[in-house]
């Protein structure tokens, strides 16, 4: 179920985000019990969280119930939120002012990256940059991404 918006508790703060936004609110510690209690009964969410979904990000969630507008990520044991996934230090061009100097074809196994993810789950990260040389040309890239994306939902 694709929520639009997401509660990401973490050691320093409480973070409203909506997907489609770089735009977060700051929620006072006790809106987690109360927005884990209205998605456990399927509830409306909160008025004050209607207010802020509409004064934020212009949208209206009045007709959906906290389950359907709301995703509640584990609370992270750091305040991490952004990440920079360097997948693999190829490129398919030679340019000759690159800096990477000789390029490996070698990439970490599936396995591997899915750890990575995880942690960066775990810490807290909740926007994602996958980098690269190119990243588009390593062969783990599309199962990569979706293990990311999956991880978010």
């Amino acid at each position: 179920m694709y929520q639009p918006l997401v509660l990401v508790p973490t050691v320093r703060d409480l973070r409203l985000l909506f997907r489609a936004s770089d735009d977060y609110a700051l929620l006072a510690p006790g809106a987690l019990e109360v927005l884990k209690r209205a998605v456990q009964k399927r509830q409306s969410l909160p008025k004050s969280i209607l207010r802020q979904a509409q004064r934020m990000w212009g949208i209206d969630l009045s007709s959906n119930d906290a389950a359907q507008a709301l995703l509640i990520r584990e609370p992270a044991c750091s305040s991490y939120d952004n990440a920079s996934w360097e997948l693999n230090m190829r490129c398919n061009y030679s340019c000759e002012h690159c800096y990477l100097g000789p390029k490996s074809i070698e990439s970490i196994p599936m396995r591997e990256r899915i750890v990575i993810l995880e942690t960066m789950r775990d810490l807290g990260v909740y926007r994602l940059q996958i980098t690269g040389g190119e990243p588009l040309i390593d062969r783990h890239f599309a199962e990569s991404y979706m293990a990311a994306y999956r991880m978010a939902c």
